[in-house]
């Protein structure tokens, strides 16, 4: 079954955000502009098993490395941030010296 472009020509195109069908670029960027979509994907979306391939996978692995990185930056930021003291002994030294001004 061929799905039409809202211009009514054969759609070639899926947008990655809302699966909007498309032929051109001019129909990509008139379908952004009415509907609001920015067409990027929800990487943390549902996808069904049936639907899950290397594709999606490997989008999968990305997503995860991209949070492993930001975790690891931001302990390193925070290491820098205490003048590399251990981030979690400052705080708990903050929240001990509060507990006996009270």
């Amino acid at each position: 079954m061929v799905e039409l472009c809202s211009c009514g020509k054969e759609s070639r195109y899926c947008c990655p955000k809302c699966k909007k069908r498309t032929c051109s670029l001019a129909c990509v960027k008139a379908h952004k502009i009415e509907s609001n979509c920015t067409g990027v994907a929800d990487k943390a979306s549902f996808v069904k098993l049936s639907e899950f391939d290397n594709t999606q996978m490997n989008s999968d692995y990305k997503f995860l490395e991209n949070i492993k990185e930001s975790i690891e930056n931001s302990h390193r930021q925070l290491g820098a941030s205490f003048n590399g003291q251990n981030a979690r002994g400052m705080i708990r030294k903050q929240c001990i010296a509060k507990q006996h001004t009270h």
